[in-house]
């Protein structure tokens, strides 16, 4: 693995420090990552790039392609951070932000989101009371970027 990868994870984790941060409420919104892991193939399957980018975390059932991924995992993010109701005005700019930093920085540290999509899987235990999870893949790693909400 890349030593940026590691640095990765840790960025992601601190941006979500600063998210939970901002927020004066019980929403505990939190983007995390699972890998990156290597990924031959380009992306070509994508059900594959996630379970390997999982691990042993959960059971892989499927993946829905994204036509615009940054589009569908902003909206995901805004509608799992709860975005509308809990900044407005001026007050969403920071979290807005946030959200665009954690896109920027997957591909700054990989390279060109080349394949996308929503996974669908089956963890053995409870994960989070709504979650969203994405398999984004570059040219060669695969790392799957998840949304949750324990509100």
């Amino acid at each position: 693995m890349a030593v940026e990868a590691h640095w990765l994870v840790e960025e992601v984790e601190r941006t979500s420090d600063r998210l939970d941060a901002l927020r004066s409420s019980a929403f505990v919104f939190w983007m995390d990552v699972h890998g990156p892991v290597p990924c031959p193939g380009h992306g070509k399957d994508l059900a594959a790039a996630a379970v390997a980018a999982y691990g042993e975390v959960t059971r892989v059932t499927g993946v829905d392609p994204a036509n615009d991924w940054r589009s569908e995992v902003r909206e995901a993010a805004h509608r799992m951070g709860h975005f509308a109701e809990l900044f407005r005005g001026e007050a969403r700019k920071e979290p807005e932000f946030l959200v665009e930093w954690v896109l920027e920085i997957v591909e700054d540290t990989l390279g060109t989101v080349l394949a996308a999509g929503r996974v669908t899987h089956r963890p053995p235990g409870w994960y989070a009371a709504l979650w969203e999870d994405w398999i984004l893949v570059t040219d060669g790693w695969a790392v799957v970027l998840s949304l949750t909400n324990d509100s």
